[in-house]
């Protein structure tokens, strides 16, 4: 992975189901706001994210773009997902938009596509039998 060409992608922020529920945690966590070469561990089994490259360009209409890739070491999956996030500020620092996107070693869009997609529900402590 290296390509991290966003436009005809899904924002993982306009998703429903244990895929928003799943997003919401990686949000909870503030995996999507990580620094530069920071990182988070985060449950039962370890799961690892972080921060491999972040970049900040501010645009003509005053908005700042802050760019990060996420790497994501899901327990016991063996190739890596990359999200990438994307935050948008206001000229008072303050967010206007955000987005979030999905990149895995086969291509996929959304992470339910992965195919270990229940173990790592399982492995961030997030079970579907919960969400009735």
């Amino acid at each position: 992975m290296g390509n991290y060409d966003s436009d005809a992608k899904t924002n993982l922020y306009e998703l429903e189901g244990p895929e928003e529920i799943f997003v919401d945690k990686l949000s909870d966590l503030e995996i999507f706001v990580l620094g530069q070469d920071k990182s988070i561990e985060f449950g039962t089994y370890t799961n690892k994210f972080q921060c491999i490259e972040m970049t900040s360009e501010s645009e003509d209409d005053g908005i700042e773009k802050i760019t990060r890739i996420i790497r994501s070491d899901f327990y016991e999956v063996s190739n890596p997902v990359h999200i990438k996030s994307v935050l948008f500020l206001d000229e008072e620092g303050e967010e206007a938009d955000k987005q979030a996107f999905w990149f895995d070693a086969d291509g996929n869009d959304l992470p339910s596509e992965h195919q270990d997609w229940t173990e790592i529900l399982e492995n961030m402590d997030i079970f579907l039998d919960e969400m009735d």
